[in-house]
């Protein structure tokens, strides 16, 4: 298996055909009160109503069940808020599951959009590798139709339902999912509900199907520079000077603002446009591993951050 990550000096796992998006920041300082968001959008196209239900998925876990009259259905299992399926009206499935994914509460389900909070990767190992929100279950607070005519469900947690000696702070995050017949949006909310700041990284960890790794490639690179961590000399700034980036082989970059916006991933999935609203200097990583455990081949590129708005355009 290739594995492909965006983010600094993280390894992500990813199998089958994933892909995602992300960018990175070094944590900020939340004051008291302070609402922060971030958006992920989704998209192969199209239009409106819904119904969202909760019921039981895999393993007898709690999970809701988004329903487009079009026909797109996406799920989101309590645990973790994870959002699992994202099927568009026209049966193209875009979220990648792991066969390896385990729906049993007490293990972060392996594919689909897991959420990081409050750190990314394990800069204190003291919490679980990102933090305890994907390990958490949250609460479901209800379905909706918005003015667009689209399904959207809620989903809570706060720090009386997880919390962690090591970051100890009060909290309230909420993740919105919306879908239309061929979109997905999915916006995440960090709310300080204490009287003390706090620091916090977080991120929708997105596994987007692709088809063959070997055959995609991604436009927006050209003329940012980079970071080899497998060179020689990993410290040198270098080029790109590429019109499209592939990964044909063990791959880990970092890229440095400014990047083009959009990037577009062409694949044989289809194009993905990604276009990103974020904070200033935002790091990209590429990052792939050959895994003999996974005879199946994926490309993963995630878009989130502390401060990162992102939408994801299929």
């Amino acid at each position: 298996m290739l594995r492909l990550g965006l983010v600094l000096g993280f390894v992500f796992w990813l199998g089958v055909l994933g892909l995602g998006v992300q960018g990175w920041q070094q944590p900020r300082r939340w004051p008291a009160g302070y609402h922060h968001s971030r958006h992920s959008h989704h998209h192969h196209r199209a239009t409106t109503t819904m119904a969202a239900t909760l019921g039981e998925g895999q393993g007898g876990q709690a999970c809701v069940t988004l329903t487009h009259p079009s026909g797109a259905v996406a799920e989101v299992y309590l645990f973790g808020a994870t959002v699992t399926r994202y099927c568009t009206a026209a049966g193209k499935e875009l979220l990648w599951m792991s066969s390896e994914a385990k729906f049993n509460g007490e293990k972060a389900i392996r594919g689909g959009i897991p959420l990081a909070f409050p750190q990314f990767g394990r800069p204190d190992e003291r919490m679980a590798q990102h933090g305890f929100a994907r390990n958490s279950l949250w609460a479901y607070d209800g379905g909706d139709l918005n003015e667009a005519g689209d399904v959207t469900a809620t989903f809570s947690l706060t720090q009386e339902a997880a919390t962690h000696e090591a970051w100890p702070h009060a909290y309230a995050l909420s993740l919105v999912v919306t879908i239309g017949a061929d979109t997905m949006t999915t916006d995440l909310h960090v709310r300080n509900t204490g009287d003390e700041p706090f620091e916090f990284q977080c991120l929708q960890h997105t596994y987007l199907n692709i088809g063959d790794i070997t055959s995609a490639k991604v436009s927006g690179f050209k003329g940012a520079s980079f970071l080899d961590k497998l060179a020689a000399d990993p410290n040198a700034v270098v080029v790109e000077d590429r019109d499209e980036a592939t990964v044909a082989e063990e791959t880990d970059r970092i890229f440095m603002a400014p990047l083009e916006d959009p990037l577009v991933v062409a694949c044989a999935n289809g194009d993905i446009v990604v276009s990103k609203r974020q904070a200033p200097n935002p790091k990209i990583m590429i990052r792939s591993r050959s895994r003999s455990r996974d005879r199946s081949r994926s490309l993963d590129r995630r878009a989130t951050s502390t401060l990162t708005t992102s939408e994801m355009l299929l």
